[in-house]
């Protein structure tokens, strides 16, 4: 006989992470033999090339890759296609890497994800960028009508418009859904394997909630309109950011063409390089945030489908990405911290829920030194 009375069984229980690598986090190294490289060291960003959404990978206990997907999208590759396209990817980025170092632009070949180079970059210190924005500061001493100067933002002010941007685009990718949000209710279609279209009709769902129904038809617009909104704000957000900290001023205007005209060179070189059509994109919703925010009778047709069509909105939360990634390149910081405090009362059947939220919310930045060929009065 066994007495168990008093013991205790212990068990274990291994969860595995299935995305276990993180694709924002890689680093490469590279040198010259002969003489040390302007960027020796870069960090890498998987960015999946239909929205630019952060990739993350599965490896074996080998190490080798076993999938790829997009957080945003879900783009997915599996077994040896990702295997395949993450050897591809690796090989590109040296490639990048090396095109950076002789100041030319990466290049993407035809795979469906890339590593974007983030090369280490020689960045003012604190006091010089304080020293910057003073004289910045003391050559204004009335901000130009229309325009955001260092008046309005200290050092590390633009960076709180790269977190503002950056906490609307990253709620976006969590609320579309690509299939489901759409004006129109198209049915369920199937390829099969002779390459015919197999459609399916659910008859019942129709009749009892047709979509041209009023509200639901309202429901979707509406919708679509706050999703397009919210994409081209972000946009609004990053081009200022970046102006502000690469050329100390941006122009108080929601029209996403004129800012992004208004970049330095060098950045519009780098946007285009990562997402080619980005300039046709921000000319197709310049006003979105502007004008055609509001419902009236001059607004048109063409407005009113670049803001509720699917496809556009798309296009332009992967133009805020892009931005946002060109943001992060010239030094760009920000974040939140948050303490939070919640009671639960409970009295009778009623039930009291009290919570306290604090915020703390701080912007940085760290612009690249300028060239030897620049000068102080090109800020």
């Amino acid at each position: 006989m066994t007495d168990t009375r008093g013991s205790t069984a212990t068990t274990k229980q291994v969860i595995p992470i299935e995305w276990n690598w993180d694709m924002d986090t890689t680093t490469i190294s590279l040198g010259v033999r002969g003489g040390q490289p302007p960027f020796s060291e870069f960090a890498t960003k998987g960015r999946c090339k239909r929205c630019w959404g952060a990739l993350r990978g599965r490896t074996d206990a080998a190490g080798t890759v076993t999938g790829i997907r997009c957080i945003v999208c879900d783009k997915l590759l599996e077994g040896t296609a990702a295997a395949a396209e993450g050897e591809r990817i690796s090989k590109e980025s040296i490639f990048n890497a090396l095109n950076m170092m002789l100041e030319h632009q990466p290049k993407y070949g035809d795979g469906p994800f890339a590593q974007k180079v983030f090369p280490t970059i020689d960045r003012l210190s604190e006091q010089e960028l304080r020293d910057r924005v003073a004289l910045s500061k003391s050559q204004h001493r009335k901000s130009p009508r229309g325009t955001l100067t260092r008046h309005e933002f200290p050092v590390g002010g633009p960076g709180w418009f790269f977190l503002q941007a950056r906490a609307l685009i990253d709620g976006l990718s969590r609320t579309i859904d690509h299939e489901r949000n759409s004006i129109m209710d198209f049915p369920n279609c199937r390829i099969n394997a002779d390459g015919s279209v197999s459609v399916q009709f659910d008859t019942q769902r129709l009749s009892q909630n047709p979509r041209h129904r009023e509200q639901e038809l309202l429901a979707r617009v509406g919708l679509l309109l706050g999703n397009g909104m919210i994409a081209a704000f972000a946009c609004e957000l990053a081009l200022k950011a970046v102006s502000l900290t690469s050329a100390a001023e941006a122009r108080k205007t929601h029209d996403l063409l004129e800012l992004f005209d208004d970049l330095p060179g060098d950045s519009r070189d780098r946007l285009q390089a990562d997402f080619s059509t980005i300039r046709e994109v921000l000319t197709d919703h310049r006003l979105s945030f502007g004008t055609w925010r509001y419902f009236e009778a001059d607004v048109g047709t063409d407005a009113f489908k670049a803001m509720t069509g699917p496809q556009p909105t798309r296009l332009l939360a992967k133009a805020a990405r892009v931005i946002l990634d060109e943001a992060e390149y010239v030094g760009l910081t920000g974040g939140i911290t948050v303490h939070a405090n919640r009671k639960v009362r409970t009295a009778e059947d009623e039930r009291e829920h009290e919570e306290t939220i604090k915020l703390t919310i701080k912007g940085g930045e760290c612009p690249p030194r300028p060239c030897e060929a620049s000068s102080d009065d090109d800020w």
